[in-house]
């Protein structure tokens, strides 16, 4: 360790090991190479936190360098509201870093008060029965304020709720909101909030997608390997992790869009609804794709723009009759007839036709209502693409599993007995669509409600008891795989240059 600072400067302090200057009390938290120990300063009995880095963990995970730079990040960080970092020292084992001892946690604070119920105090705006159904509400982008907050308490809200960090308040413009700045706003009655508990929320809100972070935190180890909570400037929001190289170019084929004033206010009118219908789509990392049906002919194209060309029989001709584009990233549409001049057959290529003069053009939030099936039919393409991607595979010992591009599908291969469950939605176009479990095993194919496997007995399921112990297991592995694809979707956030996906964990055994 190389460091600037000096340590505590007392007389008593000076004169002797630095390790002899503290007590150690009891084990107050822990993680993969380092332990915090509450503690108190000997030479004037201030209470402090012990974190001490066993050096052997570090160098097994080739961890110096990240633990040199927390430190002097940490020293350089001196304000009221941050855990300040009062001394480092180390000898041939153990780094010890002494910090401010944050001694009186959440629950002691709320009990020394009041104890609060949970209808008072309320829950975060996208707060749902799991993981993956939280994240299912943020995609969709839509949350509820009771009726009773006052419009400076809702405005904050909507403000700091931002995706764009442009458009989203600093700590100071926070302090300065007219929330805080009028008396009767800064402090709020708990019993007026509880009288008005019992009505239903009726202000409806779909702004811009909230970070992920803002509602659940993904844990990670740190250099010095205890457990944080990442912050808002390290977690990205699903719709920025979701941005692909490819994606990211916004279709040459798309020209700049410009709103006419009629689009404008399209706007106001479709962004109150939209969001609970569809999600963005997104085609990141899939490569091209051309299919056929009866009526449409679909594409991917090879910068990620999603095309569907409606087709009818005249005469034994084919013609296409309407095209339907979406950017890569399913945030910006076009919408036109052909010119039946320039477009006369439905197999011509639609990456060197210009657009013709009548097009129209649109964003996901001002897309209109009538335009919504081509949309949804664009998304349902997509997601049928992705549910077949892996994203994520694992092996186990007697297991492999897949967690496809969609982060919803999931497979489980057993070794043992060639069994196969899988967890998957029956309608891939449809974001409220329950989940379901499929179990084959042989000629036997079982098919279950996920939300009824969670809650019912094996009496109630009517399956055998080592069924319901596979099907267990495999919902296990499914959320051990929705970690690793969060913890990796941070970290192609920080470095998208990057190849990150497909991950690969554990290997096939021989």
């Amino acid at each position: 360790m190389q460091h600037e600072w000096s340590p505590h400067s007392c007389y008593f302090c000076k004169n002797q090991e630095p390790f002899k200057n503290y007590q150690k009390y009891e084990l107050i938290g822990q993680g993969g190479f380092a332990k915090v120990y509450r503690g108190k300063r000997l030479c004037d009995n201030y209470d402090i936190a012990l974190k001490i880095i066993d050096k052997h963990q570090l160098k097994l995970k080739n961890a110096q360098s990240r633990v040199n730079e927390e430190v002097q990040i940490h020293y350089t960080l001196r304000n009221p509201l941050v855990v300040q970092l009062l001394e480092v020292f180390e000898d041939e084992s153990e780094i010890c870093l002494i910090l401010e001892l944050c001694a009186c946690d959440m629950q002691n604070y709320l009990n020394s008060r009041q104890t609060f119920t949970e209808d008072e105090i309320g829950k975060p705006p996208f707060d749902d029965h799991d993981v993956l159904s939280t994240l299912k509400r943020v995609a969709s982008v839509s949350y509820e304020l009771p009726h009773e907050l006052s419009f400076e308490a809702k405005d904050l809200i909507c403000k700091i709720l931002q995706k764009d960090t442009k458009k989203r308040l600093t700590l100071l413009q926070i302090i300065n909101h007219p929330f805080f700045l009028v008396k009767e706003h800064s402090v709020h009655s708990i019993t007026s909030l509880k009288k008005n508990m019992s009505t239903d929320s009726d202000i409806s809100l779909s702004p811009s997608l909230l970070r992920p972070s803002s509602f659940q935190r993904p844990y990670y180890s740190n250099t010095s390997g205890i457990s944080v909570s990442l912050n808002q400037h390290q977690s990205q929001s699903l719709a920025t992790m979701n941005s692909s190289s490819h994606s990211s170019k916004l279709n040459t084929l798309l020209p700049p869009l410009h709103l006419t004033k009629t689009q404008s206010n399209l706007s106001h009118n479709s962004k109150k609804n939209i969001h609970n219908v569809l999600v963005k789509l997104n085609t990141q990392r899939l490569d091209s794709r051309h299919v056929t049906t009866k009526n449409n002919i679909l594409d991917i194209l090879s910068n990620g723009e999603v095309v569907i060309q409606h087709i009818v029989d005249s005469k034994g001709t084919k013609r296409v009759v309407d095209i339907f584009r979406v950017s890569a990233n399913g945030e910006k549409i076009i919408n036109y007839r052909p010119d039946k001049h320039h477009y006369s057959s439905c197999f011509e290529n639609i990456e060197q036709l210009s657009l013709p003069d009548n097009y129209e053009e649109f964003t996901f939030d001002n897309l209109p209502e009538k335009l919504w099936h081509k949309y949804q039919r664009a998304l349902k393409f997509v997601n049928i693409i992705r549910s077949l991607r892996s994203k994520i595979i694992m092996f186990t010992k007697d297991t492999k599993c897949r967690l496809m591009e969609t982060t919803i599908e999931f497979d489980v291969l057993f070794y043992a007995n060639d069994a196969k469950i899988s967890i998957y939605r029956k309608n891939l176009d449809d974001i409220n669509s329950p989940l379901e479990i499929k179990y084959v095993d042989g000629k036997v194919t079982s098919t279950l409600m996920y939300d009824d496997v969670v809650q019912s007995s094996v009496d109630q399921l009517n399956i055998s008891t080592e069924t319901k112990q596979m099907i267990d297991k495999a919902i296990k592995l499914r959320e051990n795989c929705l970690m690793k694809n969060c913890i990796l979707e941070e970290h192609h956030a920080q470095f998208p240059g990057g190849s990150t996906f497909p991950a690969i964990f554990g290997e096939k055994p021989k």
